[in-house]
């Protein structure tokens, strides 16, 4: 298992990629500017895409934190609302012994196939998922 710290700084035309994690965890802290959070619950993978569902979708403020895991939230998508903002993150990876340190896959929720009960079949938007090494 290992950790990390990554301060993100957006001007107006920067976004995190929607993405899914495997094998990790993260938080994110709004330390300037607003940032539009949104997040989603994994439900299953699928051949090319994976099943989510729309768990939040919020402006946030300095102090905001939001936590993504395995079990809750994890896929998200940030993007500023303000001219600058910036995120302080810290990622926990290798939580998977024996598994990639991380799988980062991002994915489509817009372009997705919105099911009857909410969830959405989210295409993945490359073909090999970023990974990293074992430790």
């Amino acid at each position: 298992m290992s950790y990390g710290a990554a301060l993100f700084s957006f001007d107006k035309t920067n976004v995190i990629t929607p993405h899914a994690h495997k094998h990790m965890a993260s938080a994110h802290m709004v330390i300037e500017g607003k940032v539009r959070v949104r997040t989603f619950d994994r439900i299953a993978d699928e051949d090319g895409a994976v099943l989510i569902y729309p768990t939040s979708d919020e402006v946030a403020d300095v102090g905001h934190a939001a936590a993504m895991t395995t079990d809750k939230d994890n896929v998200h998508w940030f993007a500023p609302r303000s001219p600058h903002a910036m995120t302080f993150d810290v990622i926990v990876d290798g939580l998977d012994q024996g598994q990639e340190r991380y799988v980062i896959q991002p994915l489509d929720p817009i372009g997705g196939e919105h099911l009857g009960d909410g969830t959405i079949r989210a295409p993945l938007l490359m073909g090999d998922s970023l990974g990293g090494r074992r430790s």
